[in-house]
């Protein structure tokens, strides 16, 4: 009787050693998957640019990388947001670059997910919201004259230059006081540029980061700085004047 009982106990144990070796290797296989890369994935979808403090993620960062990269896209001058396109009138997410506009149209199959903006299309249409100038008969080129002229000149077509007329506010992000903001612009290209940002109290900030920039060659350039936490929710001016009496305004909304 005795040796029936120690039998049973043995085939006890045997079996609750077998399920507790079981419910181990079943927790780490758990564990196991629990630890999977999804999350260290997700961060490495993104680059951190410190030359501007902007961050590119995604679809955005693999167009970039696969398309030339700093050489031919330029650094990010703004973070992702929504904007109308004056090419098709949709809003799209968008985000600018030195050298282009990412537009993000998941309509499309890739690899057309991201399209580049017109730029010129958008810059023309702005400056000339009804034609440009000698533009409702084509014009032929003209010689130039054997004599240079003694009288007030006649009125022609101005040739194209590399100067520009005024400062053009490419991107504005406002926040809560005592959160990030940025503005970027194109403006004359490798001049200096001081950015003015007066608060929704008439108040001129001094907050750091508000100080001169010199342009890229393409004209291009970007400040970020933090709004004082005293400042009060409303709508702010900012003015940016650069070298040559170009200068530009626009409204940064805080709060």
């Amino acid at each position: 009787m005795k040796g029936q009982t120690m039998r049973q106990r043995i085939g006890t144990t045997c079996a609750v050693i077998g399920m507790l070796l079981f419910g181990i290797a079943a927790y780490g296989a758990g564990t196991h998957h629990a630890f999977s890369p999804v999350s260290l994935a997700a961060a490495d979808d993104c680059q951190t640019f410190s030359q501007t403090g902007k961050m590119v993620c995604g679809e955005f960062l693999k167009y970039w990388q696969d398309h030339g990269g700093l050489a031919q896209q330029g650094y990010p001058l703004s973070d992702v947001f929504d904007e109308k396109s004056e090419t098709d009138g949709i809003t799209h997410k968008v985000q600018y670059f030195e050298r282009a506009v990412f537009e993000m149209h998941p309509e499309n199959q890739p690899p057309n997910t991201v399209l580049l903006g017109l730029l010129g299309s958008q810059k023309y249409a702005a400056r000339y919201a009804s034609g440009a100038p000698g533009t409702s008969q084509p014009v032929a080129p003209m010689p130039p004259p054997a004599v240079a002229p003694t009288s007030a000149p006649t009125a022609t077509i101005p040739a194209p230059t590399a100067t520009t007329s005024a400062v053009t506010f490419l991107s504005v992000q406002g926040n809560v006081a005592g959160g990030a903001a940025s503005a970027a612009i194109k403006g004359p290209p490798s001049a200096q540029c001081a950015i003015t940002f007066t608060t929704p109290a008439g108040v001129v900030s001094t907050a750091s980061g508000l100080g001169p920039k010199i342009t890229t060659t393409s004209g291009l350039t970007v400040w970020n700085w933090t709004i004082d936490s005293n400042t009060r929710n409303g709508t702010g001016t900012l003015l940016v004047q650069c070298t040559g009496g170009v200068s530009g305004t626009a409204s940064i909304r805080i709060g």
